[in-house]
């Protein structure tokens, strides 16, 4: 919270610092869905190999899930951009 007290007492607009919470959100959501996007096309032939009658599952399923979870993370992310982009500066800078 420091560092985004020091941002708005700097100059940085209340805006800025809420999209710079949401983006580290984003980077990592979307890190995480495709390592676990690498990780399941490698383990989904093998699964479907293993347990018969189960199949692969359509690449629109992958691309809706990964989708949605970007989503998610959005929204969960708000919470937190919101609370950063109100934190006051004088409560930064007096902390120090």
């Amino acid at each position: 919270m420091k560092e985004f007290g020091i941002r708005v007492a700097v100059g940085a607009s209340r805006r800025d610092v809420a999209w710079l919470v949401e983006r580290r959100g984003l980077i990592l959501a979307a890190a995480g869905i495709a390592i676990g996007g690498a990780l399941t096309a490698a383990a989904a032939p093998l699964l479907a190999a293993s347990f018969p009658g189960l199949g692969v599952s359509p690449p629109a399923a992958y691309a809706l899930v990964a989708l949605a979870l970007l989503m998610v993370s959005a929204v969960a992310s708000y919470v937190p951009a919101r609370r950063a982009a109100g934190f006051d500066p004088l409560r930064a800078l007096r902390n120090e």
